[in-house]
C-alpha cells in the first residue's frame, strides 16, 4: 500500500494500528515522557527548548492516535489517565532499548569509548564500586559512567527495567531471580561499631551479650536489615534492641558516634571514620558476619565490549 494514498475508509481502527499511520517519532515519545516527568507542558517546553504549543500538539495528536486521553490536570500538575500510565510503561521501554542499541553499536569497533549505565545498592555503590570507577575513569577517559546509588530494591527495579546496563548489588533473599545472571563479587566483612569511649569500655562481646546493647540499624523494611538479622540469628543473636533506624550509613555512624548505640556496618563503610578515631570497633572473637555483594545482569542483555571491559575491571577490583 502506498502510505501517501490512505483514505478514510482504509484507515485501521484499533488504537495499536492508528500508531503506525503517519510519522510517530521517538522524539514524540521523549517528549511525551518529559512532560510526565516534569508533570508540566510549560516546564517540559523550556528544558527541551520547544514551544510550548508544540509540545501540547504532539501530546494530543498522540490520544488522536489512540483514541483515549493520557493526561488530565490534576492541581497544577499533569497526571496520567490510566491509559496513559500503560502507554507511559510503553515509552520508556522503547526509550530504553533504543539506547541500548545505540550503546551497543557504538562500542562494537574497539570498546574504547562509549556510555554505560550502573545501578548499585547504598554501601556497595557508594564506598567501594565508586572508589573503582574513579580508577576505571583514569584508564579510559573516553567511557561516559552513569552510578545510580539507592535501596536494593531500587537498584533491582532499574535493573529488571533495563534503566542499566548491569548492576552491584545486595540480594533480596525472598525475590524471584529468574531471568537474572548473578555473580559473587565480594563479601563486605561486617564490623561491630560504637563511639571511640563506648567501644574502648566493652572491648570485646558475645552473641549472648550483643543482644543486650542498643543498636542503630536500617527501617525493618530494607533488604539490608533483612540479611543483618539473618546472618545474626545465623550466629547465635535471634534478638537485639533496636533503639534508632536510620535509611542511609552515614546517618547511621553519626548517630553512633554521638552514643545512642552501637551498629554492625560493612568494613569499607567505616574505614575512614575509624582511621580518623571517630568509630572503634568492638572485638567479635566467636563471631564472624559478611555481606555478600553481587554482579547482576539480565539473561538477554547484549553488552558492547566496553561494558564488558568495564565488568571485568570491576571483577578485578573486587578481588581481596
Amino acid at each position: 500500500m502506498n502510505y501517501h494514498s490512505i483514505t478514510a475508509s482504509t484507515v485501521p481502527t484499533d488504537p495499536v494500528s492508528k500508531l503506525l499511520v503517519g510519522p510517530l517519532t521517538f522524539r514524540k515519545l521523549e517528549l511525551f515522557c518529559h512532560v510526565v516527568a516534569l508533570g508540566s507542558v510549560t516546564k517540559a517546553a523550556e528544558e527541551l527548548h520547544v514551544a510550548q504549543p508544540a509540545v501540547t500538539a504532539h501530546i494530543r495528536d498522540i490520544e488522536r492516535r489512540l483514541g483515549t486521553p493520557l493526561v488530565f490536570r490534576e492541581g497544577r500538575r499533569l497526571a496520567l489517565t490510566d491509559a496513559g500510565v500503560r502507554f507511559h510503561s510503553w515509552c520508556e521501554d522503547i526509550l530504553a532499548r533504543c539506547a541500548e542499541l545505540s550503546n551497543d553499536l557504538n562500542g562494537i569497533s574497539a570498546g574504547s569509548l562509549g556510555h554505560v549505565t550502573i545501578a548499585a545498592s547504598m554501601t556497595a555503590g557508594t564506598y567501594r564500586l565508586s572508589d573503582l570507577l574513579a580508577q576505571y575513569r583514569q584508564k579510559s577517559p573516553k567511557v561516559t559512567v552513569t552510578l545510580s546509588i539507592g535501596s536494593a530494591q531500587t537498584a533491582t527495579e532499574i535493573l529488571r527495567t533495563r534503566g542499566c546496563d548491569f548492576a552491584v548489588l545486595r540480594l533480596d533473599p525472598k525475590q524471584d531471580l529468574h531471568g537474572l545472571t548473578l555473580e559473587l563479587l565480594w563479601e563486605d566483612r561486617l564490623l561491630l561499631l560504637g563511639a571511640p569511649e563506648q567501644a574502648a569500655a566493652l572491648r570485646s562481646v558475645t552473641a549472648k551479650a550483643m543482644a543486650k546493647l542498643p543498636f542503630v540499624t536500617t527501617p525493618r523494611s530494607t533488604i539490608r536489615r533483612t540479611l543483618e538479622d539473618n546472618l545474626l540469628y545465623s550466629a547465635g543473636v535471634a534478638n537485639r534492641q533496636v533503639v534508632m533506624e536510620l535509611g542511609h550509613p552515614e546517618a547511621i555512624k553519626q548517630a553512633v558516634k554521638k552514643g545512642i548505640g552501637y551498629t554492625l556496618m560493612e568494613a569499607s563503610a567505616a574505614a575512614a571514620d575509624i582511621a580518623r578515631g571517630e568509630l572503634a570497633v568492638v572485638d567479635m572473637p566467636s563471631i564472624d558476619l559478611r555481606m555478600p555483594i553481587y554482579l547482576a545482569v539480565l539473561k538477554d542483555k547484549v553488552l558492547s565490549p566496553m561494558q564488558t571491559g568495564l565488568m571485568d575491571f570491576i571483577r578485578r577490583g573486587a578481588r581481596p
